[in-house]
């Protein structure tokens, strides 16, 4: 299941010809034959890109990119472009050149729907919305197909009403209003942080903050939730932490990492693992 560093570098490059499937859910189950009863071998999220091996009923066999194959579920993927990123970090740029500033910073298996292929670099989207551009040898997936719509439980497109606001005075705006908008914050090269105001609750302004990037790694994809005053400033409201509950929380409170690094790498089922580029500098394989 788990590979040497040496057979990490022969990943396939996007690929046109074979046929990709995206996962659409949140996150499914990758098991070890065709059927609910079988075991369940791990699990992958949303935009994850699947190669078909071959189907079977109802089901796919199908091959990651590290190379592991399992069955999932036909009607909880689908056909599109979508896109993971193989190397251990990856910076998702404002434009398609290493000169264009650097939006955030992305850990290996991060997944995104494909929506534009400009010859070395890839727009994509990420699952909350937030586009960038990403250079191809950095990502794994199918890069010639549409981009897959989105559906809801019912199977209508689904409409994303999140405002992804590009300056902190459009988020402050939102959040004095608590209409969901989204920002994301980049403290250095290798802290990236992401506010998402969920609306009102409880006479107060319920906002998500999530970790895209830290240093430490256990923080890295977990969230919080908090409940705060929006008849202040938000600078000012997020410094009350009394009504914030969550995983990232208690890492914060308790000071203590959830996990370590070696247990991490080990879990397939973890979606953000590898080891960011240093504050200050930037790894070639980044880009």
């Amino acid at each position: 299941m788990h590979r040497v560093l040496a057979v990490l570098l022969t990943l396939t490059p996007l690929a046109g010809a074979a046929d990709f499937v995206c996962v659409k859910n949140n996150k499914i189950n990758v098991r070890e034959g065709p059927g609910q009863d079988r075991k369940t071998l791990w699990q992958v999220v949303r935009y994850m890109p699947l190669e078909i091996v071959k189907k079977q009923g109802d089901w796919y066999q199908v091959k990651d990119f590290e190379g592991d194959t399992g069955w999932v579920s036909a009607p909880l993927v689908e056909a599109g472009s979508c896109l993971v990123v193989k190397a251990n970090s990856a910076n998702v740029r404002s434009g398609p050149s290493v000169k264009d500033k650097k939006a955030w910073l992305v850990k290996k298996r991060y997944t995104f729907a494909l929506l534009e292929n400009k010859k070395d670099w890839l727009k994509v989207k990420s699952g909350e919305g937030f586009e960038g551009w990403i250079s191809k040898n950095l990502v794994w997936g199918a890069s010639d197909a549409k981009p897959a719509e989105a559906t809801g439980a019912e199977g209508k497109k689904a409409v994303t009403l999140t405002s992804a606001c590009s300056t902190e005075d459009c988020f402050k705006d939102y959040f004095k209003q608590c209409k969901e908008a989204s920002v994301t914050k980049t403290v250095s090269g290798s802290m990236v942080y992401r506010y998402d105001i969920v609306g009102p609750k409880d006479n107060a302004c319920n906002v998500k903050m999530t970790y895209l990037s830290n240093p430490n790694t256990a923080w890295v994809d977990k969230q919080m939730q908090c409940l705060y005053d929006n008849t202040q400033d938000f600078e000012m409201a997020i410094k009350d932490m009394a009504r914030c509950q969550g995983e990232l929380y208690d890492l914060m409170t308790s000071g203590t990492s959830a996990v370590t690094d070696d247990q991490k790498t080990s879990q397939k089922e973890t979606e953000y693992i590898g080891e960011a580029p240093a504050a200050g500098g930037e790894s070639t394989q980044t880009k």
